[in-house]
Protein backbone atom coordinates (compact mmCIF):
# COMPACT_ATOMS: atom_id res chain seq x y z
CA UNK A 1 0.00 0.00 0.00
CA UNK A 2 2.86 2.36 0.87
CA UNK A 3 4.43 1.73 -2.53
CA UNK A 4 1.10 2.30 -4.29
CA UNK A 5 0.77 5.55 -2.43
CA UNK A 6 4.34 6.61 -3.34
CA UNK A 7 3.67 5.89 -7.00
CA UNK A 8 0.95 8.57 -6.90
CA UNK A 9 3.29 11.25 -5.54
CA UNK A 10 5.48 13.67 -7.46
CA UNK A 11 8.95 12.26 -8.02
CA UNK A 12 10.55 14.93 -5.85
CA UNK A 13 8.27 14.03 -2.95
CA UNK A 14 8.64 10.25 -3.26
CA UNK A 15 12.42 10.02 -3.79
CA UNK A 16 13.48 10.02 -0.14
CA UNK A 17 10.86 7.36 0.70
CA UNK A 18 11.97 5.10 -2.14
CA UNK A 19 15.52 5.49 -0.85
CA UNK A 20 14.42 4.33 2.61
CA UNK A 21 12.57 1.33 1.21
CA UNK A 22 15.50 0.44 -1.06
CA UNK A 23 17.94 0.79 1.86
CA UNK A 24 15.78 -1.56 3.91
CA UNK A 25 15.98 -4.26 1.22
CA UNK A 26 19.69 -3.59 0.75
CA UNK A 27 20.30 -4.14 4.47
CA UNK A 28 18.46 -7.48 4.27
CA UNK A 29 20.56 -8.40 1.17
CA UNK A 30 17.48 -8.45 -1.07
CA UNK A 31 19.51 -6.69 -3.71
CA UNK A 32 17.27 -7.10 -6.74
CA UNK A 33 14.29 -5.73 -4.82
CA UNK A 34 16.42 -2.89 -3.50
CA UNK A 35 17.52 -2.14 -7.07
CA UNK A 36 13.89 -1.90 -8.17
CA UNK A 37 13.16 0.83 -5.59
CA UNK A 38 16.37 2.72 -6.21
CA UNK A 39 15.44 2.84 -9.88
CA UNK A 40 11.81 3.78 -9.13
CA UNK A 41 13.13 6.67 -7.04
CA UNK A 42 15.36 7.81 -9.90
CA UNK A 43 18.54 6.69 -8.14
CA UNK A 44 20.03 3.95 -10.31
CA UNK A 45 23.55 5.12 -9.39
CA UNK A 46 22.79 4.20 -5.76
CA UNK A 47 21.85 0.70 -6.91
CA UNK A 48 25.12 0.45 -8.84
CA UNK A 49 26.99 1.53 -5.71
CA UNK A 50 25.06 -1.08 -3.69
CA UNK A 51 26.12 -3.85 -6.07
CA UNK A 52 29.76 -2.74 -6.10
CA UNK A 53 29.83 -2.61 -2.29
CA UNK A 54 28.48 -6.17 -2.27
CA UNK A 55 31.06 -7.22 -4.93
CA UNK A 56 28.23 -8.09 -7.30
CA UNK A 57 30.05 -6.58 -10.26
CA UNK A 58 28.14 -8.36 -12.99
CA UNK A 59 24.88 -6.94 -11.66
CA UNK A 60 26.51 -3.53 -11.21
CA UNK A 61 27.79 -3.54 -14.78
CA UNK A 62 24.45 -4.58 -16.25
CA UNK A 63 22.65 -1.78 -14.43
CA UNK A 64 25.38 0.81 -14.98
CA UNK A 65 25.11 0.41 -18.73
CA UNK A 66 21.48 1.56 -18.54
CA UNK A 67 22.07 4.71 -16.50
CA UNK A 68 25.70 5.81 -16.96
CA UNK A 69 27.79 6.82 -19.96
CA UNK A 70 30.39 4.36 -21.22
CA UNK A 71 33.16 6.64 -19.95
CA UNK A 72 31.57 6.78 -16.48
CA UNK A 73 31.25 2.99 -16.35
CA UNK A 74 34.88 2.60 -17.42
CA UNK A 75 36.09 5.06 -14.79
CA UNK A 76 34.07 3.25 -12.10
CA UNK A 77 35.49 -0.16 -13.01
CA UNK A 78 39.03 1.11 -13.53
CA UNK A 79 39.04 2.68 -10.08
CA UNK A 80 37.76 -0.53 -8.50
CA UNK A 81 40.25 -2.69 -10.45
CA UNK A 82 43.15 -0.54 -9.28
CA UNK A 83 41.89 -0.72 -5.70
CA UNK A 84 41.70 -4.52 -5.85
CA UNK A 85 45.13 -4.70 -7.49
CA UNK A 86 46.66 -2.56 -4.73
CA UNK A 87 45.19 -5.02 -2.18
CA UNK A 88 46.76 -7.97 -4.00
CA UNK A 89 43.37 -9.30 -5.08
CA UNK A 90 44.55 -9.93 -8.61
CA UNK A 91 41.87 -12.37 -9.74
CA UNK A 92 39.06 -9.92 -8.94
CA UNK A 93 41.05 -7.04 -10.41
CA UNK A 94 41.49 -9.05 -13.59
CA UNK A 95 37.72 -9.46 -13.88
CA UNK A 96 37.30 -5.69 -13.57
CA UNK A 97 39.93 -4.95 -16.21
CA UNK A 98 38.53 -7.50 -18.63
CA UNK A 99 34.96 -6.28 -18.16
CA UNK A 100 35.98 -2.88 -19.57
CA UNK A 101 38.34 -4.44 -22.17
CA UNK A 102 41.50 -3.20 -20.44
CA UNK A 103 43.40 -6.40 -21.19
CA UNK A 104 46.79 -4.68 -21.32
CA UNK A 105 46.24 -3.32 -17.81
CA UNK A 106 45.50 -6.83 -16.56
CA UNK A 107 48.56 -8.23 -18.31
CA UNK A 108 50.77 -5.50 -16.88
CA UNK A 109 49.31 -6.09 -13.41
CA UNK A 110 50.46 -9.71 -13.48
CA UNK A 111 53.84 -8.68 -14.88
CA UNK A 112 54.40 -6.24 -12.00
CA UNK A 113 53.30 -8.92 -9.52
CA UNK A 114 55.71 -11.47 -11.11
CA UNK A 115 52.75 -13.78 -11.76
CA UNK A 116 54.07 -14.82 -15.14
CA UNK A 117 51.79 -17.82 -15.71
CA UNK A 118 48.75 -15.56 -15.44
CA UNK A 119 50.45 -12.96 -17.60
CA UNK A 120 51.14 -15.53 -20.34
CA UNK A 121 47.58 -16.88 -20.02
CA UNK A 122 46.14 -13.46 -20.83
CA UNK A 123 48.65 -12.73 -23.60
CA UNK A 124 47.73 -16.07 -25.19
CA UNK A 125 44.04 -15.25 -24.94
CA UNK A 126 44.08 -11.59 -26.02
CA UNK A 127 47.49 -10.80 -27.59
CA UNK A 128 48.42 -14.00 -29.36
CA UNK A 129 50.67 -12.17 -31.83
CA UNK A 130 52.88 -11.13 -28.91
CA UNK A 131 53.07 -14.54 -27.24
CA UNK A 132 56.50 -15.63 -28.50
CA UNK A 133 57.93 -12.17 -27.84
CA UNK A 134 56.49 -12.29 -24.31
CA UNK A 135 58.10 -15.68 -23.63
CA UNK A 136 61.42 -14.36 -24.94
CA UNK A 137 61.23 -11.27 -22.71
CA UNK A 138 60.29 -13.32 -19.64
CA UNK A 139 63.05 -15.82 -20.40
CA UNK A 140 65.65 -13.04 -20.46
CA UNK A 141 64.29 -11.47 -17.29
CA UNK A 142 64.28 -14.76 -15.38
CA UNK A 143 67.75 -15.64 -16.69
CA UNK A 144 69.05 -12.29 -15.39
CA UNK A 145 67.48 -13.10 -12.03
CA UNK A 146 69.26 -16.46 -11.98
CA UNK A 147 66.02 -18.45 -12.29
CA UNK A 148 67.33 -20.63 -15.08
CA UNK A 149 64.76 -23.43 -14.98
CA UNK A 150 61.91 -20.94 -15.25
CA UNK A 151 63.77 -19.07 -17.98
CA UNK A 152 64.17 -22.34 -19.89
CA UNK A 153 60.43 -23.02 -19.81
CA UNK A 154 59.73 -19.63 -21.40
CA UNK A 155 62.48 -19.94 -24.02
CA UNK A 156 61.14 -23.34 -25.03
CA UNK A 157 57.50 -22.17 -25.01
CA UNK A 158 58.58 -19.31 -27.26
CA UNK A 159 60.12 -21.75 -29.78
CA UNK A 160 63.60 -20.58 -28.83
CA UNK A 161 65.16 -23.63 -27.17
CA UNK A 162 68.58 -22.74 -28.64
CA UNK A 163 68.69 -19.72 -26.33
CA UNK A 164 68.07 -22.04 -23.37
CA UNK A 165 70.99 -24.20 -24.52
CA UNK A 166 73.25 -21.13 -24.73
CA UNK A 167 72.07 -19.98 -21.31
CA UNK A 168 73.12 -23.26 -19.72
CA UNK A 169 76.42 -23.29 -21.66
CA UNK A 170 77.23 -19.78 -20.45
CA UNK A 171 76.59 -20.91 -16.88
CA UNK A 172 78.78 -24.01 -17.33
CA UNK A 173 75.72 -26.25 -16.86
CA UNK A 174 76.56 -28.59 -19.72
CA UNK A 175 74.36 -31.49 -18.64
CA UNK A 176 71.33 -29.19 -18.74
CA UNK A 177 72.42 -27.86 -22.13
CA UNK A 178 72.66 -31.44 -23.41
CA UNK A 179 69.22 -32.29 -22.04
CA UNK A 180 67.54 -29.36 -23.78
CA UNK A 181 69.42 -29.97 -27.04
CA UNK A 182 68.46 -33.65 -27.06
CA UNK A 183 64.82 -33.01 -26.14
CA UNK A 184 64.17 -30.24 -28.65
CA UNK A 185 66.88 -30.47 -31.31
CA UNK A 186 67.48 -34.18 -31.73
CA UNK A 187 70.68 -36.16 -32.22
CA UNK A 188 72.52 -33.63 -34.38
CA UNK A 189 72.02 -30.81 -31.89
CA UNK A 190 72.99 -33.11 -29.02
CA UNK A 191 76.26 -34.00 -30.77
CA UNK A 192 77.12 -30.36 -31.52
CA UNK A 193 76.58 -29.31 -27.90
CA UNK A 194 78.53 -32.33 -26.68
CA UNK A 195 81.52 -31.36 -28.85
CA UNK A 196 81.40 -27.80 -27.54
CA UNK A 197 81.44 -29.17 -24.00
CA UNK A 198 84.46 -31.33 -24.78
CA UNK A 199 86.30 -28.33 -26.26
CA UNK A 200 85.56 -26.30 -23.15
CA UNK A 201 87.21 -29.02 -21.03
CA UNK A 202 90.00 -29.64 -23.53
CA UNK A 203 92.32 -32.50 -24.46
CA UNK A 204 91.91 -36.07 -23.30
CA UNK A 205 89.69 -34.87 -20.43
CA UNK A 206 87.18 -33.63 -23.01
CA UNK A 207 87.04 -37.09 -24.56
CA UNK A 208 86.51 -38.61 -21.12
CA UNK A 209 83.58 -36.27 -20.40
CA UNK A 210 81.81 -37.43 -23.55
CA UNK A 211 82.56 -41.08 -22.84
CA UNK A 212 81.15 -40.69 -19.33
CA UNK A 213 77.76 -39.83 -20.79
CA UNK A 214 77.92 -42.55 -23.45
CA UNK A 215 78.31 -40.04 -26.27
CA UNK A 216 80.56 -42.26 -28.35
CA UNK A 217 80.25 -40.61 -31.74
CA UNK A 218 80.86 -37.09 -30.39
CA UNK A 219 83.80 -38.49 -28.40
CA UNK A 220 85.32 -39.95 -31.58
CA UNK A 221 84.68 -36.77 -33.57
CA UNK A 222 86.26 -34.67 -30.86
CA UNK A 223 89.28 -36.99 -30.62
CA UNK A 224 89.74 -36.63 -34.38
CA UNK A 225 89.44 -32.84 -34.18
CA UNK A 226 92.37 -32.70 -31.71
CA UNK A 227 94.29 -35.38 -33.66
CA UNK A 228 94.04 -37.99 -30.93
CA UNK A 229 93.82 -40.69 -33.60
CA UNK A 230 94.94 -43.54 -31.34
CA UNK A 231 92.21 -42.76 -28.80
CA UNK A 232 89.61 -42.45 -31.57
CA UNK A 233 90.65 -45.84 -32.96
CA UNK A 234 90.51 -47.37 -29.49
CA UNK A 235 86.93 -46.16 -28.92
CA UNK A 236 85.85 -47.36 -32.37
CA UNK A 237 87.29 -50.84 -31.89
CA UNK A 238 85.58 -51.16 -28.52
CA UNK A 239 82.16 -49.74 -29.35
CA UNK A 240 81.64 -48.26 -32.82
CA UNK A 241 83.49 -50.22 -35.50
CA UNK A 242 81.59 -48.58 -38.36
CA UNK A 243 83.52 -45.35 -37.69
CA UNK A 244 86.95 -47.00 -38.08
CA UNK A 245 87.35 -46.20 -41.83
CA UNK A 246 86.67 -42.52 -41.09
CA UNK A 247 89.28 -42.54 -38.32
CA UNK A 248 91.89 -44.17 -40.57
CA UNK A 249 91.11 -41.76 -43.40
CA UNK A 250 91.44 -38.64 -41.25
CA UNK A 251 94.64 -39.98 -39.71
CA UNK A 252 96.02 -40.60 -43.22
CA UNK A 253 95.17 -37.07 -44.33
CA UNK A 254 96.89 -35.60 -41.26
CA UNK A 255 100.00 -37.71 -41.93
CA UNK A 256 100.01 -36.63 -45.57
CA UNK A 257 99.89 -32.97 -44.49
CA UNK A 258 102.90 -33.67 -42.27
CA UNK A 259 104.79 -35.21 -45.20
CA UNK A 260 104.76 -38.67 -43.59
CA UNK A 261 103.73 -40.40 -46.81
CA UNK A 262 104.63 -44.01 -45.95
CA UNK A 263 102.48 -44.00 -42.80
CA UNK A 264 99.75 -42.08 -44.60
CA UNK A 265 99.69 -44.84 -47.23
CA UNK A 266 99.19 -47.45 -44.50
CA UNK A 267 96.24 -45.54 -43.06
CA UNK A 268 94.67 -44.94 -46.50
CA UNK A 269 94.84 -48.68 -47.17
CA UNK A 270 93.31 -49.47 -43.75
CA UNK A 271 90.53 -46.98 -44.55
CA UNK A 272 89.78 -48.91 -47.75
CA UNK A 273 90.81 -45.94 -49.86
CA UNK A 274 93.92 -46.92 -51.91
CA UNK A 275 92.93 -44.31 -54.51
CA UNK A 276 93.79 -41.58 -52.01
CA UNK A 277 97.23 -43.11 -51.49
CA UNK A 278 97.75 -43.26 -55.26
CA UNK A 279 96.68 -39.64 -55.64
CA UNK A 280 99.00 -38.64 -52.79
CA UNK A 281 102.03 -40.21 -54.48
CA UNK A 282 100.99 -38.93 -57.92
CA UNK A 283 100.78 -35.42 -56.53
CA UNK A 284 104.37 -35.83 -55.29
CA UNK A 285 105.40 -37.18 -58.72
CA UNK A 286 106.40 -40.36 -56.87
CA UNK A 287 105.35 -42.54 -59.77
CA UNK A 288 107.08 -45.65 -58.44
CA UNK A 289 105.11 -45.79 -55.20
CA UNK A 290 101.90 -44.69 -56.94
CA UNK A 291 102.30 -47.61 -59.38
CA UNK A 292 103.17 -50.04 -56.59
CA UNK A 293 99.97 -49.20 -54.65
CA UNK A 294 97.87 -49.30 -57.82
CA UNK A 295 99.19 -52.72 -58.85
CA UNK A 296 98.45 -54.09 -55.38
CA UNK A 297 95.06 -52.53 -54.70
CA UNK A 298 93.63 -50.78 -57.78
CA UNK A 299 95.04 -52.22 -61.06
CA UNK A 300 92.89 -50.04 -63.40
CA UNK A 301 94.60 -47.00 -61.86
CA UNK A 302 97.96 -48.07 -63.38
CA UNK A 303 96.88 -46.70 -66.78
CA UNK A 304 95.89 -43.39 -65.19
CA UNK A 305 99.34 -43.13 -63.62
CA UNK A 306 101.00 -43.74 -67.02
CA UNK A 307 98.85 -41.00 -68.55
CA UNK A 308 99.75 -38.62 -65.72
CA UNK A 309 103.43 -39.32 -66.31
CA UNK A 310 102.99 -38.64 -70.01
CA UNK A 311 101.30 -35.30 -69.28
CA UNK A 312 104.04 -34.45 -66.76
CA UNK A 313 106.79 -35.05 -69.35
CA UNK A 314 104.85 -33.15 -72.01
CA UNK A 315 104.75 -30.04 -69.81
CA UNK A 316 108.48 -30.53 -69.18
CA UNK A 317 108.96 -30.59 -73.00
CA UNK A 318 110.45 -34.07 -72.77
CA UNK A 319 108.57 -35.37 -75.81
CA UNK A 320 110.46 -38.65 -76.05
CA UNK A 321 109.31 -39.66 -72.55
CA UNK A 322 105.87 -38.26 -73.30
CA UNK A 323 105.57 -40.60 -76.29
CA UNK A 324 106.89 -43.52 -74.26
CA UNK A 325 104.28 -43.22 -71.50
CA UNK A 326 101.39 -42.54 -73.87
CA UNK A 327 102.32 -45.71 -75.72
CA UNK A 328 102.52 -47.67 -72.48
CA UNK A 329 99.07 -46.31 -71.51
Amino acid sequence: KAVTFLDSLESGQSKKYYREIAKHYEDTKSYETAEKYYVKGGMPESAVEMYTSANLWDMAHKLALTCMTEAEVKTLYLREAQRLESQGNHKEAEKMYLTINETDQAINMYKKAHKYDDMVRLVGAFRKDLLEQTHEHLGQQLENEGKLKEAESHYVAGSNWQTAVNMYKNNDMWEEALRVAKQHGGANSLNEVAKLWARSVGGDAGINVLMKFGLLEPAIDYALSIQQFGRAEEICKASLKKKLPEVYLKHAMALEDQGNFAQAETEFIKAGSPKDAIDMYSHQKDWLNATRVAEAFDPPAVLEILELQAVHHFHAKDYKQTEKYFLLA
